[in-house]
């Protein structure tokens, strides 16, 4: 899954479309039973068919974009263009692995990486989960939930990322617009 040099200073992230959209599928295909079984008058079958003919582009386009919604949150390790990109053989559109290649000044030990690789998997189920929701079933409301949980991983990935760090080496910058 990761890739370390010597130094552990570059790692590589590796995210697999498919265990994305396993995690994705399953968690919506729980919802909509859940949902049938508190009797929700709602379409539910087009909650579980996430990964149907018409429905694959929609999901393989919200996947994209929040990985590299990813990339740009973990920009100054991340400068590298994420254009290493495995596509699947049959179809030059869809990625089948989307890898991060980070750059860290200092070593990392391999539990902080598997916590970071971890936190942005989650970070792509909830943000798809919670877009996939609220275009499904809006009246429910259950993706503002979803969203929130999205926000609070990402905070948590900006806190992976300053770990190793002591508190003097720290440089604030405030963000001018």
């Amino acid at each position: 899954m990761k890739k370390f040099d010597d130094t552990r200073r570059c790692v590589d992230i590796v995210l697999y479309a498919n265990d994305l959209y396993a995690d994705i599928t399953n968690r919506l295909t729980l919802t909509a039973d859940s949902m049938e079984a508190q009797a929700v008058n709602a379409d539910l079958h087009t909650v579980k068919d996430v990964i149907d003919d018409g429905n694959k582009e929609i999901i393989d386009n919200l996947v994209a974009r929040h990985v590299f919604d990813c990339v740009n949150l973990l920009y100054p390790y991340s400068k590298t263009p994420i254009e290493r990109c495995k596509h699947n053989r049959e179809s030059k559109n869809e990625a089948e692995a989307y890898i991060i290649h980070l750059t860290f000044e200092r070593p990392r030990s391999e539990t902080s990486i598997q916590l970071l690789q971890r936190l942005i998997h989650d970070y792509i189920v909830y943000k798809c989960y919670a877009e996939w929701l609220a275009i499904t079933v809006p009246q429910a409301g259950t993706y503002t939930m979803w969203e929130g949980k999205a926000e609070s991983v990402r905070e948590q990935i900006v806190t992976a990322l300053v770990l190793p760090y002591d508190a003097r080496q720290l440089q604030i910058r405030p963000h001018w617009y």
